[in-house]
């Protein structure tokens, strides 16, 4: 139980600064700790669900401490499929909270979590993140509206898909390609959107320039890089 209740105080009025040392140094020492036991696993995980009522600090804060006590207790958790399922429910539910830095922070613990194949169906994952990003916006949507729940699915979800970009800084597995060119789509319309694509689009390119005529480019469809070729890059890049 002491993981969801240490969270539960992060962003809490009214805690002192020692208070909040304390609180932090704590969340850091059981991000490392390795449980010896499924049991243990499982109960931090449904620790980690129960902040989802909680302050969006307090999210953050869980979110940060599961992405490390994943990674310190991965080949337990292979084992328990009904753990891993938790978590991922877990996550999606944050990528469409209101509050973008909840979304955030649940994007890159997906993407991390996707490297590491704990999660051992990656194409449906990023089926379901395509569809949620596909979320139809009720019309008359401005495109710098951020206050409804449809615009946050779609950013949560196109976020994510960043994310998992973003984690393969070096090299282009199968899936990439598609995913690059179907974040294209939202390069467009919504600006809290179309900004994240345009950034991460942009650290695609500096991460695989070095090695993009060479190997990179050789993963894409001539369609695929024709498409690429609009999104704030110079031409000759994806030439």
């Amino acid at each position: 139980r002491t993981p969801g209740y240490v969270c539960s105080y992060s962003g809490s009025s009214g805690i002192n600064a020692e208070y909040g040392e304390h609180r932090d140094t704590c969340v850091a020492t059981l991000e490392a700790v390795v449980s010896t036991q499924s049991t243990g696993v499982v109960s931090s995980t449904s620790e980690e669900e129960k902040t989802v009522g909680c302050t969006w600090q307090a999210k953050c804060t869980a979110l940060v401490y599961l992405q490390v006590m994943c990674f310190a207790n991965l080949f337990i958790l292979r084992q328990y499929p009904e753990a891993v399922e938790k978590i991922k429910v877990l996550l999606f539910k944050c990528i469409e909270s209101p509050q973008v830095e909840v979304r955030q922070e649940a994007g890159q613990t997906i993407g991390g979590l996707l490297r590491t194949r704990l999660f051992p169906d990656m194409a449906g994952i990023i089926g379901e993140l395509k569809v949620l990003a596909k979320t139809p916006l009720p019309k008359g949507t401005k495109k710098g509206q951020t206050d409804i729940r449809e615009i946050w699915i779609r950013h949560g979800a196109v976020k994510t898909l960043c994310d998992l970009v973003r984690a393969y800084p070096y090299t282009v597995p199968e899936w990439l390609p598609d995913v690059t060119v179907f974040l294209a789509n939202f390069t467009r319309g919504n600006h809290m959107i179309a900004n994240e694509v345009k950034k991460c689009m942009s650290d695609f390119k500096r991460t695989h320039l070095d090695s993009w005529h060479e190997e990179h480019k050789l993963k894409f469809t001539e369609e695929q890089l024709g498409l690429l070729q609009g999104l704030l890059v110079a031409p000759n890049y994806y030439a």
